[in-house]
């Protein structure tokens, strides 16, 4: 899988045409370090109705299938969703200053067309570890405090080697 910088931070959360893939943020609306538990909320029910493909009626999102395997899916989901909003500030951080991220993708058109629950989560987590990982979002010190140091530049080098990192 060959990886790349092609897109930056407001390629992906500011694209109406990734909101199936990726939780979106309004290009006129300012970017906040801390949102609310109703914004998130709002954010995080629109994310699951894009990763679900559900339809939303009222306050309740209406999905198609069993009910075991729809909830594996919001399982599987649950710990990457809350990683992402827990890096909010280094997310807003990167938005403002449309940081490149590296991602397995070489068009917005591959990102978009991916419709598994498991292709949207895989999404989120190249994000998510680029937050973790990559150097040029200057967010390392938010990692690196909850694990020892010698561990997390050992993660870093090897995520650096998977996808190609250059400075």
């Amino acid at each position: 899988m060959a990886w790349n910088n092609n897109f930056t931070m407001q390629d992906l959360f500011m694209n109406p045409a990734l909101k199936n893939v990726v939780p979106q943020f309004g290009r006129r609306e300012p970017v906040q370090q801390v949102y609310s538990f109703a914004e998130q909320k709002r954010q995080v029910k629109e994310y699951l109705r894009g990763l679900l493909s559900a339809i939303e009626s009222g306050e309740i999102l209406k999905v198609k299938g069993q009910q075991p395997d729809i909830l594996e899916r919001v399982r599987e989901a649950k710990t990457t969703i809350e990683q992402l909003f827990n890096s909010m500030p280094s997310i807003a951080k990167n938005l403002r200053a449309n940081t490149r991220v590296y991602l397995p993708f070489a068009t917005s058109e591959q990102i978009r067309n991916i419709s598994t629950p498991d292709g949207k989560i895989a999404v989120l987590r190249a994000i998510i570890d680029n937050v973790n990982f990559n150097p040029n979002f200057k967010s390392l010190d938010t990692i690196t405090r909850d694990m020892p140091p010698i561990n997390f530049y050992r993660l870093q080098s090897k995520w650096m080697r998977e996808v190609g990192y250059r400075n």
